[in-house]
């Protein structure tokens, strides 16, 4: 008898906890509407006046880097490197490059890989899209990869540092970088300038998005469940 009461009454406390969760829960899902149509999102008054003068600064610079080989693989015919590129403010970037060989004089379309927030890029990567005849970039950008050996803010710092100025902020960099490694496909002398290519998922994504627009040799951009893109609709969410 004294079980069944004390089972009567850890029931009866669990449906009064339960029951005022609910009406807490409802409360916020019923006030949300309301937050979200308080959230306005302004943009830089200089916005694309910004971005043109970085890009044409970007088309000025010299592409300077070096490429190491990695590996041969005499079976495909594919030359795999070690890139050092530099960015747009002297950042040594790391990567991969990859290409075919075997055919004299013959050009590849370029491919632009762009990873996520804090992964990297690696040698396969760029190596799966040479076997399919595509001269492929697989990029570290700053604070991601073997790049954090020269620029390390760390997780999450990453995402905001240097935000108070526009000049500054990590993540103009990281898309500065982004066009800086596809000005590199778009010099190399056995890719077809005219056959640019980017993909990424996440920040590549997002990244993505932004070259395909800005880049005019970029004539396809393949974007994976884009990140940190089209933050006027993503805010009230």
């Amino acid at each position: 008898m004294h079980a069944n009461k004390n089972n009567i009454v850890l029931i009866a406390v669990s449906f009064v906890v339960i029951f005022v969760a609910g009406i807490f829960l409802y409360t916020y899902i019923v006030s949300v509407p309301k937050i979200r149509k308080n959230i306005t999102v302004t943009r830089y008054r200089r916005f694309k006046k910004f971005w043109h003068g970085m890009y044409n600064n970007l088309n000025e610079e010299r592409i300077v880097y070096t490429l190491q080989p990695l590996y041969d693989d005499k079976t495909d015919k594919i030359e795999t490197y070690n890139l050092t590129l530099n960015s747009y403010d002297g950042l040594k970037l790391r990567g991969y490059f990859a290409i075919p060989y075997g055919v004299v004089g013959k050009k590849y379309p370029g491919v632009l890989l762009l990873h996520g927030y804090s992964s990297y890029g690696t040698p396969g990567w760029a190596h799966f899209f040479a076997m399919r005849g595509y001269g492929a970039l697989s990029i570290d950008l700053r604070g991601h990869g073997r790049s954090r050996a020269v620029y390390n803010p760390g997780f999450p710092g990453l995402m905001t540092d240097g935000i108070l100025h526009i000049r500054t902020f990590s993540m103009v960099k990281i898309i500065m970088d982004s066009l800086t490694s596809l000005k590199f496909l778009e010099h190399f002398k056995k890719i077809n300038h005219k056959f640019i290519f980017v993909t990424g998922g996440s920040m590549g994504g997002g990244l993505s998005l932004i070259d395909a627009a800005m880049d005019r040799h970029v004539v396809a951009s393949a974007a994976d469940v884009p990140f940190l893109s089209d933050i006027p609709v993503q805010m009230p969410l």
